[in-house]
């Protein structure tokens, strides 16, 4: 129900604002203060409408699988990569297998 009163709204506002701002101003700026304040609250209701269910639009998904995918590879990456007590250890394992 919200999002349609709020549609509403942007309805009646654009017959009302104009007909009361262009009998109270000036014609040319009447129209520029109209345009303004149309636009504006359109704006708002947009943004409120993708505010209400952000999922809808394919153009605001996010691809979390994808950085998801990234992330593990970047860890994997990290935690497989070389390790500077590695080569210690086997020279060490190396050493002692020679002397025995």
């Amino acid at each position: 129900p919200h999002a349609q009163l709020a549609s509403m709204f942007v309805c009646i506002s654009s017959v009302l604002i104009p007909t009361l701002m262009l009998s109270k101003t000036e014609f040319y700026m009447g129209l520029s203060l109209n345009f303004a304040a149309i636009v504006i609250i359109a704006g708002i209701n947009e943004v409120a409408k993708e505010l209400e269910s952000p999922f809808q639009s394919i153009p605001n998904d996010i691809p979390l699988n994808l950085f998801q995918e990234q992330f593990n590879e970047a860890l994997i990456t990290t935690f497989s990569g070389y390790h500077p007590d590695f080569l210690n250890l086997k020279m060490k394992r190396k050493d002692i297998s020679e002397n025995a």
